[in-house]
């Protein structure tokens, strides 16, 4: 068994976001990882939090962490 916290930053991705989000999920559930995904949404000004908010419904092990402006890839991560 494995053990693995995933940091995502997010910004304006919502073409994308869920359906690479729910592959990685999925990889990490079917094989047997223990895991957790932290997103952290940026101040996107597109429809990425709203995509996200009803992926994470039906999702457990998903953390979405929110900034209410976009602060940057680095300052998300940290």
């Amino acid at each position: 068994m494995y053990s693995l916290s995933l940091i995502m930053p997010v910004y304006n991705e919502e073409e994308l976001i869920n359906k690479n989000l729910l592959k990685i999920y999925d990889y990490f559930e079917n094989n047997n990882f223990d895991f957790e995904l932290i997103i952290v949404e940026s101040g996107s000004t597109d429809n990425s939090l709203n995509s996200l908010k009803k992926l994470i419904n039906n999702k457990s092990k998903i953390n979405l962490i929110i900034q209410n402006k976009k602060m940057g890839w680095g300052n998300a991560i940290i």
